[in-house]
């Protein structure tokens, strides 16, 4: 590499590690933080399961707990299904979310 050009390139990384970067790369800002509105008795919350299946008494228990704490519960009867250790299939998980 010639003198003029990697003095050239060692002034122009020098500069860019002076500047701030989310000026230049606004992708590596962390993003501005949401914070939604708290829950409160009355709000409803809808269940799914994305994942491992449940069965019939946990979802009772689930129910019967957010009922207590005050919140409405609402959940599609596919929560129940099971496809070996999953909660159903992929479509159908993907469709309750």
């Amino acid at each position: 590499m010639k003198r003029k050009n990697f003095l050239k390139s060692a002034s122009l990384a020098a500069a860019a590690s002076v500047l701030p970067l989310k000026n230049i790369y606004p992708i590596l800002s962390p993003p501005e933080k949401i914070k939604p509105p708290r829950l409160k008795a009355g709000d409803t919350i809808g269940l799914v399961a994305p994942g491992s299946y449940i069965d019939g008494r946990q979802l009772n228990e689930s129910i019967k707990n957010l009922n207590e704490l005050g919140f409405n519960v609402v959940y599609n009867n596919s929560i129940l299904s099971r496809n070996g250790y999953f909660s159903g299939p992929d479509k159908l998980r993907a469709s309750d979310v």
